[in-house]
C-alpha cells in the first residue's frame, strides 16, 4: 500500500500531513487509506480555515456598505466574489469524491476507514454551503438600487479629485505620458 499525491504548487495541508506521516512513529502502519484521510483532512481544515477569513471580510465590507462605501469597497465586493467563486471551484468536485470514500466505494479503502472520510465529506460539504451561501450574499449587495449609485458617486468624486486643474492634452503633446500614467494607477483601483 502506499499513497502518491501530486501538485503544481506546494499545499499547505499536503504538507502538514507528510510531516505527520514521517514524524509520528507508527502513523503509516495505519495504512494508505489513513494517510489519505490526514492529507483530505488538513485540506478541508485549511477550507475552513479560508472561509472563516472571507465570512470574516463580508462581514467587514458590511459594515463599510452602511457607514461609507466608496469605489473601493465595490473592488473589494468583486475581489471577495472571486475568492468566493473560486474556493467553491475547488471544493465542489471533492464533494463527490468524499461521498464515494465515505460509501466504502475502493477496495483500497477500509470499512473501518469509511467514517473518517464521512467526517470530513461533512466538513467539506458545510464550507461548499457556506460558500453559496455568502455568493448569494455578494450577488444581492451587487444587485441593491441603493449600492452602485453610492459606489458610482465616491468614483467620480474620486476621478472629479484627480481631474481638477489638470490640462487638456492631445495625444503626442508634452506631459501627456505622466498623465496617462495617472490615469492607470487610478483605474487600477477601480474593479
Amino acid at each position: 500500500n502506499f499513497l502518491v499525491t501530486h501538485r503544481k504548487d506546494p499545499l499547505l495541508g499536503v504538507e502538514e500531513a507528510r510531516k505527520r506521516c514521517l514524524e509520528v512513529t507508527g502513523f503509516l502502519g495505519r495504512g494508505a487509506d489513513m494517510a489519505l484521510h490526514e492529507v483530505l483532512d488538513d485540506l478541508t481544515v485549511s477550507f475552513v480555515r479560508a472561509m472563516e477569513t472571507i465570512d470574516g471580510e463580508v462581514g467587514q465590507i458590511e459594515m463599510k456598505l452602511f457607514k461609507s462605501a466608496t469605489s473601493r469597497t465595490l473592488g473589494e465586493i468583486f475581489a471577495l466574489k472571486k475568492d468566493i467563486l473560486h474556493l467553491k471551484r475547488v471544493v465542489s468536485p471533492q464533494r463527490e469524491v468524499l461521498a464515494r470514500l465515505s460509501r466504502n466505494e475502493f477496495k483500497q479503502i477500509a470499512p473501518a476507514s469509511a467514517p473518517f472520510f464521512r467526517d470530513i465529506y461533512d466538513h467539506v460539504y458545510r464550507v461548499s454551503e457556506m460558500a453559496e451561501t455568502l455568493r448569494e450574499f455578494v450577488n444581492t449587495v451587487l444587485a441593491e438600487p441603493w449600492v452602485a449609485p453610492e459606489l458610482a458617486d465616491g468614483m467620480f468624486r474620486d476621478l472629479q479629485t484627480f481631474f481638477q486643474g489638470a490640462e487638456i492634452r492631445t495625444p503626442g503633446s508634452p506631459g501627456n505620458l505622466a498623465m496617462e500614467e495617472k490615469i492607470a494607477r487610478l483605474f487600477e483601483r477601480l474593479p
